[in-house]
């Protein structure tokens, strides 16, 4: 799906990326089982804790550009079809008045 969607630009629609992503998860939980996947989680946990005690504020700095790519991939997910994302938050903002 990656692939197709790089090499020749195939629009996904949320709803498909949620299906696969589901799919996705359910795969390795298959190949894996959950103490592997456990292990895993909590070594990533202690990795990310270890980053965060070495470099703070690049970690902060990680966690935002995080939190604003997936706003921003929300918000173009949730604009109408032709409607330019930025158009279409503006008219949100105007609606609540803001």
């Amino acid at each position: 799906m990656a692939a197709s969607m790089i090499i020749w630009g195939t629009q996904v629609t949320g709803l498909q990326f949620f299906g696969y992503s589901i799919a996705l998860c359910g795969m390795v939980y298959y190949k894996l089982g959950y103490e592997a996947i456990k292990g895993y989680t909590g070594e990533a946990g202690r990795q990310w804790a270890d980053f965060g005690n070495r470099q703070p504020v690049l970690r902060r700095v990680a966690v935002i550009v995080l939190a604003l790519f997936t706003i921003i991939v929300l918000l173009n997910g949730l604009a109408p079809a032709g409607v330019d994302p930025k158009d279409y938050l503006h008219e949100a903002k105007t609606k609540i008045g803001m």
